[in-house]
């Protein structure tokens, strides 16, 4: 009777965390067994299941602590501005019954953050969840790369672990390497603590093993970005290390729009043509698309996957395999969004950084490892396109981040304290 008790005590206590723990394992451990070629326009009847349950379960946490919903609501209004507009913009979409449907994912993702803000009184419990399964994913990879090269190697030797493709593995790692880096806390177990030098040998492993050039940029920006911040370095030597990911986004840039004397430095030393290998072909067709929409946009996460859509026509002109993103998150935002959307989202991702400098000062070891999360996906987003993709990782830790930081920066703001 008494074991009864304590479970269901320990249930109650730990219910608001299970909807993030469910959609992390889910993404970050199942994402290749649950897979489906339907899944990119939105038809994957089990990955919508699974989904749904998370969100009626962070539903039934925001029941149970509903004395702070108001507040973590009222954190979030920038948020549920964006939101908002997403969800108007189906009304406009050239697939409405689509937009939706993926809108609803984007709703659910942030009623998982609201559940896990508002069942606990500081973020140490929602970043152990974090550190957990990233950790069983970098793991369970290597382990599955070891005993079956064949199956979990993808074209040109480059690894994909547990995921549909190589790009995916590096964006995982960089992922993992954002919060391990910083687990050398005290705050944390020492287990945690101890795992540390392991866990991040088996992401650059990986990471190097993916041959993803992005991911290796930005696990070095990443790293660079840390010990400027954490540790007492000499300040001719930060200024040295500092300005290089500020670089390598110029020299992107410069080679987006010309030849330059820096392909070079693309072509010996990042092994990349200037072309980011068709990207910019790809985006030239979606900028004239989204001058077609240029305010409104075609509709939320509209663009692709769908029968009816210009993004089939790209794709055919492309020429490549399973497009279902113009590589740029900035160009889709625009592009299924337009101007007011790309606005109001560039509000809501500097907002929150902007919070999130705020906090590092409060408690550096605590925050540091959601601003290298969020620079890493802001740079990933140059080459890669995450923002308001339906169930992408990025996409989902990305909108639970900037909900954890909103409420815990709104804490500070109303004389709380932030641990």
């Amino acid at each position: 009777m008494s074991h009864e008790i304590a479970s269901k005590f320990w249930v109650n206590k730990y219910i608001y965390l299970f909807p993030l723990i469910g959609i992390l394992a889910y993404k970050l451990l199942f994402s290749q067994v649950f897979a489906s070629d339907s899944e990119s326009s939105g038809g994957n009847v089990f990955n919508q299941l699974i989904i749904g349950s998370l969100i009626g379960l962070a539903l039934f946490s925001l029941f149970q602590n509903k004395e702070n919903v108001f507040d973590a609501i009222k954190a979030n209004l920038v948020m549920i501005l964006f939101l908002l507009y997403a969800l108007f913009s189906c009304f406009w979409s050239m697939s409405p019954s689509i937009s939706f449907k993926r809108w609803f994912q984007f709703f659910g993702f942030f009623v998982i953050g609201l559940s896990a803000v508002c069942g606990s009184k500081d973020i140490t419990p929602q970043l152990k969840v974090f550190l957990a399964i990233t950790a069983l994913s970098q793991i369970f990879s290597l382990l599955f790369v070891i005993l079956f090269p064949s199956t979990m190697t993808i074209g040109f030797g480059g690894w994909k672990g547990l995921f549909l493709h190589k790009n995916q593995l590096g964006s995982v790692c960089v992922i993992s390497l954002a919060f391990w880096i910083a687990a050398s806390n005290k705050s944390f177990p020492k287990i945690i603590r101890t795992s540390m030098p392991l866990v991040i040998l088996i992401i650059l492993i990986l990471v190097v093993g993916s041959r993803s050039t992005t991911a290796v940029v930005i696990c070095f920006s990443i790293f660079s970005i840390f010990c400027f911040l954490k540790f007492p370095i000499p300040m001719p030597i930060k200024a040295f290390f500092l300005p290089i990911p500020i670089i390598l986004i110029l020299l992107f840039l410069v080679n987006y729009t010309s030849r330059s004397p820096v392909d070079f430095v693309f072509a010996e030393i990042l092994n990349k043509g200037t072309d980011f290998s068709g990207r910019t072909d790809l985006w030239q067709a979606i900028i004239t698309s989204a001058n077609e929409n240029p305010i409104l946009g075609v509709g939320y996460d509209a663009f692709w996957g769908t029968y009816r859509s210009a993004g089939v026509l790209i794709k055919h002109d492309i020429s490549w395999i399973n497009l279902n993103q113009s590589h740029n998150g900035y160009l889709d935002v625009f592009n299924e969004l337009g101007i007011v959307g790309l606005v109001l989202f560039c509000t809501l991702l500097l907002s929150t950084i902007t919070k999130l400098v705020r906090l590092l000062n409060k408690n550096i070891h605590l925050y540091i490892s959601f601003l290298l999360i969020l620079m890493s996906i802001v740079i990933n987003n140059f080459t890669e396109s995450s923002f308001c993709r339906q169930s992408n990782l990025n996409w989902i830790i990305f909108v639970v981040i900037t909900v954890i930081v909103a409420h815990e920066s709104h804490k500070k703001e109303n004389g709380c304290s932030v641990k």
